[in-house]
C-alpha cells in the first residue's frame, strides 16, 4: 500500500487565492504528485478537497479520502443544501470506474452550526481481494 498526499493549493500561491483551490491547480498538484506513484502499490489518496477525485479516477488511484465539506453543514434534505451547490461531491461514497471516493463530514464546522450534516468520524477497513 502506498499512501500519498495532495498538497493543498497551487505551488507558490497562498492558499486562500482562489486560483490556488481551483480544480486547475488540483490537476497541477496530481501531475506533481504521480510522479511519487508505485505501480505495483495499492494507492489511497488523501486530498483535503474532493475534486481531485477527478484526476485521481483518471490516474486509476483506487481509493481517495477526503474532507473539506463539512457534509454541506447546512442541508434541508440528504440532496439539498450547501453540499451539492458547492461541490461535486459533498458527504458519503462515490464510485467512478475502478475508484472510490470516500468524503467525511469530518467534526469541524464553517461556524458552529449543522443542519442535516452531522459531524462524524469516519472508520475504513481494507481488505486485501483475493486472486
Amino acid at each position: 500500500m502506498q499512501l500519498l498526499g495532495l498538497r493543498w493549493g497551487a505551488s507558490g500561491q497562498a492558499v486562500h487565492s482562489p486560483r490556488a483551490r481551483s480544480d486547475e491547480a488540483i490537476a497541477d498538484s496530481m501531475q506533481v504528485l504521480l510522479k511519487q506513484r508505485r505501480p505495483e502499490a495499492f494507492a489511497v489518496l488523501l486530498a483535503h478537497h474532493p475534486h481531485a477525485f477527478d484526476p485521481a479516477a483518471e490516474a486509476g488511484i483506487p481509493l481517495t479520502l477526503a474532507g473539506h465539506t463539512h457534509g454541506g453543514q447546512l442541508m434541508a434534505t440528504p440532496h439539498v443544501g450547501f453540499g451539492p451547490w458547492m461541490f461535486r461531491y459533498w458527504s458519503g461514497l462515490y464510485a467512478r470506474s475502478a475508484s472510490r471516493l470516500v468524503v467525511s463530514n469530518g467534526v469541524g464546522n464553517w461556524f458552529p452550526l449543522r443542519v442535516n450534516a452531522p459531524a462524524e468520524i469516519v472508520h475504513l477497513t481494507l481488505h486485501r481481494a483475493e486472486a
